[in-house]
């Protein structure tokens, strides 16, 4: 399915849309009971996929990656001489695909623990027409116990999943899914849920708007976000900038 415009950082096509025009692209995929998978793509997740430690194939048409904070922007600026139309983050974007679901969908969770799962719940009861079945933690104690969890999500014939459990892990588990013949929705949501429940707070409208919802983050959790936005970001744009300076350097020989 090729209805979406897209931009390349290194190999990877990013969708390039304004924000109700992704959740058109969203909207068309549910209706018509078409597998996808949708990634919001940030500098972390970036990183895992240049050092090759992603499982989930970026390239293929059905996966959605959609362009999620200032990084990103920054990149297509060095790429393609231009920002992303829309930040098309998670926290904006699943709202929208909660109420873009057939009430009579299988839906099913992957990540979180039983008391976040009961507050999806309640959430999900006073607000949305959804059909949540099976709820499942996403802490694996080994292999056995992940591949039963994705036995029983397709014996039950689960027609959407998200999955919450930080990437690189539930990119890599959506791909273990569709190895063993997942045809439904996938959806990577990252902290989505802890968002939507109210355990965490988004940043002020004026920082969303400039895109530095990121240090809002920072500054509430900054230990656990330190070296993933100081350390692992920069070096990761440092090598943005070699490949693309290398890449012009090629097409002026």
């Amino acid at each position: 399915m090729d209805l979406m415009r897209r931009d390349f950082i290194f190999d990877v096509g990013i969708v390039s849309e304004d924000f109700d025009n992704a959740i058109d692209l969203i909207a068309h995929s549910l209706e018509n009971g078409l597998p996808f998978t949708l990634v919001f793509l940030n500098s972390n997740l970036l990183d895992y996929y240049y050092n090759r430690k992603l499982d989930l194939d970026l390239k293929n048409e059905n996966v959605f990656i959609f362009p999620d904070g200032i990084f990103l922007d920054l990149c297509n600026i060095l790429f393609n001489g231009k920002r992303f139309k829309a930040n098309l983050n998670g926290t904006d974007v699943c709202p929208k695909v909660l109420d873009l679901l057939d009430p009579e969908a299988s839906v099913s969770i992957v990540g979180g623990d039983s008391d976040l799962h009961n507050l999806v719940r309640q959430r999900l009861s006073g607000s949305y027409d959804v059909n949540l079945g099976c709820l499942y933690s996403g802490f694996f104690r080994n292999e056995q116990e992940k591949h039963a969890v994705i036995n029983d999500i397709i014996e039950k014939n689960v027609e959407v999943i998200f999955v919450a459990m930080g990437n690189p892990l539930q990119e890599n588990f959506v791909q273990e899914l569709r190895d063993a013949g997942f045809q439904g929705a996938a959806i990577c949501v990252g902290a989505f849920f802890n968002f939507f429940v109210g355990l965490e707070k988004r940043a002020p409208r004026i920082l969303r708007i400039v895109r530095m919802e990121w240090f809002y983050r920072f500054v509430n959790s900054p230990r656990r976000l330190f070296k993933r936005y100081f350390l692992a970001g920069p070096r990761l744009f440092l090598l943005v900038v070699i490949y693309n300076l290398r890449s012009r350097f090629r097409l002026s020989d």
